[in-house]
């Protein structure tokens, strides 16, 4: 299984009052060892100074052009008899503000924006209310195609938002930014087809549809979703959807496009909580509880990474090929993992208190280096046989039983021929190391692969445990069947046993890139400081 550097680009540029920039270009590094939570790692893609720009153009439009009854001529139209009964065209640029609640009887809109660039609309807090009986092509806010650059934002209060439409928000405009705002009963929340949109900040509750996304490339952050039939819903290619809270729907998050990040959302009571077809998805860090299925992924080249699923059916099902399914925590499902898919990784996931921790019935899985505590099978596999599983996994207290095989049990050297099995034959430091200082460690490998790998194949060590960490990536080379590493360790000052952890990789060259490609079983040692200093190495099947 590969580790591959994935860069998802987001050409986001917004219009605002002085036709300046809001957003530039994003680059978002990927792999699954860069988790989405802090915000430092936000602070990559700029947000804050997007949300300060926000924030700004809230407070302007509050004092801009108010939307008056009766006028005409002044860059809009106010049809109607008023806010009881009123729709409006905005139809040049300018700052605009509703200066009470908007019903809507006789029109099929509440507002039309159609002017070109430099649109900001700001509710003020007010709400527009569909009357008619028949809300079949009825829309709240409809932003036309010629709307480049709208900005709408500040619609609704707790008790009234945009509702009773068949669209609350309608989008076509590329690119737009729709933030602030509460939408509820309507057939779908917000509707956008446009290229570019922010959506950022919204309250979304009790429509058939929360949000519905039919172009490419935006932003979906920080929206809170509730008692929607379906969440969010994109098929189009290039989104970012982090930091929404989806609550009691059907689907929390669908995509069918490509190359989508959905990153530190909550989703908590969703009969499904992420559905992904398409490919080059990256799931990282989310919180999934009380699901049917967590996480189902269907499409190739899928990254599942750091999220937390519990007490749901199944946590994570996945039947793509080239799947990688890493360190998440899942306790308290039926099903932890599920895997169709050949080639998948499986790796360092922490499985506690399931029915069934691990199913795999795909061809060349990697399933190593897991935890699993307490469920009732710990790992239900095929081409593998239960001596390998259970010496390249972690098992401890499994209810029923450690390893279930599924069909024919193949024999253990088969088992392992797709992967490259790099053994550790020897690791020491010279005598007389002191706590608190430097020391040289000497690691020895042998190669067990079959086929062998090549002569002067490059090997590292990535660091697993917070300590190992502190010496960083170690290097090595295959020469003559053998990798010969020594690094430098500082001994820990305190008295105490520290658990050092490693995965052995090599590195491949693909299409000119390199590669972090697995090489064999996690590398365990200790060193205890007290009245001397002790290296041993750790050679467990179980915890």
């Amino acid at each position: 299984m590969e580790r591959k550097i994935v860069t998802l680009m987001l050409i986001l540029v917004f219009v605002g009052i002085t036709a300046t920039p809001v957003m530039g270009e994003w680059s978002l590094p990927g792999g699954y060892w860069l988790k989405y939570l802090s915000t430092e790692e936000w602070e990559v893609f700029n947000l804050t100074a997007m949300f300060e720009t926000i924030d700004s153009l809230d407070e302007k439009t509050k004092n801009g052009i108010p939307l008056t009854p009766g006028i005409t001529g002044k860059g809009y139209i106010f049809y109607g008899t008023g806010y009881d009964d009123g729709w409006v065209d905005i139809i040049s640029p300018g700052v605009y503000h509703l200066t009470d609640d908007l019903h809507v009887f006789t029109s099929d809109y509440g507002i039309r924006i159609s002017a070109p660039r430099d649109i900001l609309l700001n509710g003020n807090t007010y709400g527009i209310i569909n009357e008619r009986a028949n809300r079949s092509g009825t829309v709240g806010i409809d932003i036309t195609k010629n709307a480049t650059g709208a900005t709408v934002l500040g619609f609704g209060r707790s008790d009234v938002g945009i509702t009773g439409f068949e669209d609350g928000i309608l989008s076509k405009a590329s690119p737009v930014i729709i933030s602030r705002m509460q939408l509820s009963r309507n057939d779908v929340g917000i509707n956008s087809y446009g290229i570019s949109s922010i959506i950022t900040g919204n309250t979304i509750r009790k429509n058939s549809i929360g949000l519905n996304l039919s172009g490419h490339v935006g932003l979906i952050f920080g929206n809170s979703l509730d008692e929607n039939t379906d969440g969010i819903l994109t098929n189009g290619s290039t989104y970012i959807i982090a930091r929404n809270h989806v609550e009691n729907s059907g689907k929390g998050i669908e995509t069918t496009g490509s190359s989508i990040l959905i990153a530190d959302n909550s989703l908590v009571g969703d009969k499904n909580g992420i559905i992904s077809s398409g490919s080059s998805i990256d799931n990282q860090a989310n919180l999934i509880e009380y699901t049917e299925y967590g996480i189902n992924a269907t499409g190739s080249s899928i990254n599942i990474a750091g999220n937390s699923i519990s007490m749901s059916e199944n946590g994570i099902f996945s039947s793509g090929s080239s799947a990688n399914i890493v360190e998440n925590v899942l306790s308290m499902n039926k099903a932890g993992i599920i895997s169709r898919g050949a080639s998948t990784n499986i790796q360092m996931n922490n499985l506690s208190s399931n029915d069934v921790g691990i199913i795999s019935t795909g061809h060349y899985a990697a399933i190593m280096n897991n935890l699993a505590h307490q469920n009732g099978i710990a790992i239900q596999a095929t081409n593998y046989s239960v001596d390998t599983l259970q010496n390249w996994n972690y098992i401890s207290e499994s209810r029923d039983i450690d390893v279930a095989i599924i069909g024919d049990v193949k024999p253990e050297d088969e088992s392992l021929s797709f992967l490259s099995s790099l053994v550790i034959s020897d690791i020491s430091m010279p005598d007389g190391a002191l706590p608190g200082e430097n020391t040289t460690l000497n690691i020895s490998f042998t190669d067990k692969s079959d086929p062998p790998l090549s002569e002067g194949t490059k090997i590292t060590l990535s660091p697993g445990s917070t300590i190992a960490k502190n010496m960083g990536l170690i290097e090595g080379t295959l020469k003559n069947g053998t990798v010969q590493m020594n690094p430098v360790i500082t001994i820990p000052a305190q008295n105490g046993t520290y658990e050092y952890s490693f995965i052995p990789e090599r590195v491949k060259i693909k299409s000119g890139n390199p590669l972090l490609v697995h090489a064999g079983p996690f590398i365990l040692f200790t060193i205890t400081v007290g009245d001397d200093v002790t290296l041993n190495l750790v050679r467990r099947k179980h915890l």
